[in-house]
């Protein structure tokens, strides 16, 4: 990949710092039940659930502390983080069990498993991908620092409207079917 101008790496490590800084404080808010929607995916040990939830809020704060400071290990513990949830959420639908709760919106935003998310993930890892492309040693300016806190700022809020939108998906089904 050649060296992008060094905006738009900044732009998707600032936007998906956001995206995990959020979703681990809805988690630490809410722990216990974010600790029941990992012992839902039966992907491990029950002894060992409050620590793997544990874990995952951790790893989620540290890739955004990571990100924000623009290092390419938040970028690839981001990633990680993704295809991991995406390879839980793959094993749960093979299985079956398409009434799991994600776990990744916190109890005021629960939500099946569906292929959706899976769709998500993969559009997150590669913007992990792009926050960890290589870019050229171009100083920044004052303007490029506004337009990467905002358009970052933008893109979180697109991400979470489009997230409002998959969640909603599933409660507008629920209310077309018949009672």
């Amino acid at each position: 990949m050649p060296a992008l101008d060094p905006v738009a790496p900044w732009l998707a490590a600032l936007a998906l710092a956001g995206v995990l800084g959020a979703s681990a404080l809805r988690k630490l808010a809410a722990f216990g039940e974010f600790r029941d929607a990992v012992a839902g995916y039966e992907l491990g040990p029950r002894a060992l659930v409050t620590a793997e939830a544990a874990a995952l809020v951790a790893s989620e704060v540290g890739a955004a502390i990571a990100l924000m400071l623009h290092r390419p290990s938040g970028a690839a513990l981001a990633a990680g983080l993704f295809v991991l949830y995406g390879a839980a959420i793959g094993v749960n639908l093979a299985r079956g069990r398409r009434t799991l709760d994600c776990g990744c919106a916190g109890p005021a935003a629960r939500q099946p498993i569906r292929p959706s998310l899976l769709a998500r993930n993969a559009a997150l890892i590669a913007v992990a991908v792009f926050a960890a492309a290589p870019a050229t040693d171009r100083a920044l300016s004052w303007i490029d620092s506004l337009t990467i806190v905002a358009g970052a700022a933008a893109l979180w809020l697109a991400y979470g409207t489009l997230d409002q939108l998959l969640a909603n998906q599933v409660r507008t089904a629920a209310l077309r079917e018949p009672v």
